[in-house]
């Protein structure tokens, strides 16, 4: 009796929508002008990921990303907390810890799309106008201090 109990009340709960998620496109950032400091910069050459055949979407497909920077900015201006938090999570969830503080960050990642890997230096001086993808094109990015190019 209290399985046969249990399995209705799971019935009315997946026929009710409980255990329902959605997906939604992430929100829009942008435009914003974040200026700071690299403290870390990576480079990422081009990769291209092979579709997986019977998939619909890009999934069934072959797909190029462009080749760009993963750039830490410190001592960064121009954002609220809110947003150097979401652009930061756009390209790595566990990079701050969710302790609800709101308190401005210390660190705001970026992703940077350009073709040379020699254009970006730790501690360059940095100011970059994001689209509002959250991506920024290099030729919205201004430098200043050292460079060894």
């Amino acid at each position: 009796m209290k399985i046969s109990f249990l399995f209705l009340c799971l019935i009315v709960l997946f026929s009710a929508g409980a255990f329902r998620t959605s997906a939604a496109p992430l929100p829009r950032l942008g435009p914003v002008d974040i200026s700071g400091v690299i403290d870390d910069v990576s480079w990422i050459p081009e990769t291209t990921v092979l579709g997986k055949p019977g998939m619909s979407g890009s999934a069934g497909r072959d797909r190029a990303f462009s080749p760009h920077f993963r750039v830490k900015l410190t001592d960064f201006s121009g954002v609220d907390a809110s947003t150097a938090i979401a652009m930061t999570r756009y390209l790595d969830w566990s990079a701050y810890n969710n302790d609800g503080s709101p308190s401005k960050p210390t660190f705001v990642l970026l992703k940077i799309d350009y073709p040379d890997k020699n254009y970006l230096k730790k501690g360059m001086k940095t100011k970059s106008s994001a689209t509002p993808s959250g991506a920024m094109k290099a030729e919205h990015v201004h430098l200043s201090g050292e460079s060894n190019f």
